[in-house]
């Protein structure tokens, strides 16, 4: 099952750039720069729902709206990121 997320990005004053998706409370990832970002974030969604998937907890929708604080950052991107999650072996 595929699902899609919005990802924020932003990059930060030491350089590096930092990853969260509203949708997921708490999933957030960073890396040193955006191609960085975006697998780690990637990476981060999967395990975040795998976790949810495993503890019998409902898998959260997209978020079409989302607010930006750039008050820390230099620069913000947005991204829709697609994850595939494998089916539960029964």
């Amino acid at each position: 099952m595929t699902h899609t997320y919005t990802a924020l990005l932003s990059r930060q004053a030491d350089g590096g750039t930092f990853a969260s998706v509203p949708a997921l409370k708490g999933c957030h990832s960073e890396g040193d720069g955006l191609p960085e970002a975006l697998l780690m974030i990637r990476d981060s969604m999967g395990g975040y729902l795998s976790v949810l998937e495993e503890d019998g907890d409902p898998i959260p929708g997209g978020v079409d709206e989302v607010s930006v604080d750039v008050t820390e950052a230099t620069e913000i991107a947005i991204y829709k990121v697609t994850v595939e999650q494998e089916a539960p072996v029964a």
